[in-house]
């Protein structure tokens, strides 16, 4: 668009064909349909045509079930495109794409103890902290938190393709690490670390 706007504004100055050719490095007829484009239409005539484009690999009504195969195997895409030849003609790329159209984004796996914590004594824990903020609200104590954090020699950051708003975890495990603890008021840095082997 821009392209066809700088010709007008050349032909306007009165440059003729001939060098809006080797200006522009397209041919004659080119350079003819912008200008009666122009002619004909103005400021719409500049605007790109409408292009069907190729036609869908997937249709829409069959997306649902391509995003559940990624769902069950998040992390290789290349077996679910496997899984999906007999009915799809289907690379990884057109699969990328559509799981970008849909919001999907590849991120790191994090992860958990959620599956190995006791829900009861977790939410009783949470009441406690609650408990004590409040009376640091009010002045009556200092509250610091204490906690600790692992870092794997060998470590392994899986990826996998996650749907807006989802997060995959996995079941954390033991591996060597090394241990960092710190204590941390709520408002200030933190207050002290200490490295542990």
């Amino acid at each position: 668009m821009r392209q066809r706007a700088h010709a007008i504004l050349l032909s306007a100055k009165g440059y003729c064909i001939d060098q809006l050719v080797d200006i522009f490095f397209v041919d004659r007829d080119t350079i003819t349909r912008w200008l009666d484009r122009w002619q004909e239409d103005h400021f719409d005539g500049l605007e790109d045509a409408p292009r069907s484009g190729r036609p869908r690999s997937i249709a829409v009504e069959q997306e649902a079930s391509v995003l559940k195969q990624v769902e069950e195997d998040p992390r290789r895409l290349k077996a679910v495109v496997t899984r999906l030849e007999d009915r799809f003609s289907v690379s990884i790329l057109m699969l990328k794409r559509l799981l970008r159209r849909h919001g999907y984004k590849r991120r790191r796996l994090r992860r958990s103890l959620k599956a190995k914590r006791d829900e009861a004594a977790f939410r009783q824990a949470q009441a406690e902290l609650d408990a004590l903020k409040r009376r640091e609200d009010l002045g009556q104590i200092e509250l610091y938190y204490f906690d600790g954090s692992g870092f794997s020699l060998t470590p392994v950051v899986p990826y996998a393709w996650q749907a807006p708003g989802q997060r995959l975890e996995l079941d954390s495990a033991r591996s060597p690490q090394i241990n960092v603890l710190g204590f941390l008021r709520r408002s200030e840095a933190p207050l002290c670390g200490r490295r542990l082997q």
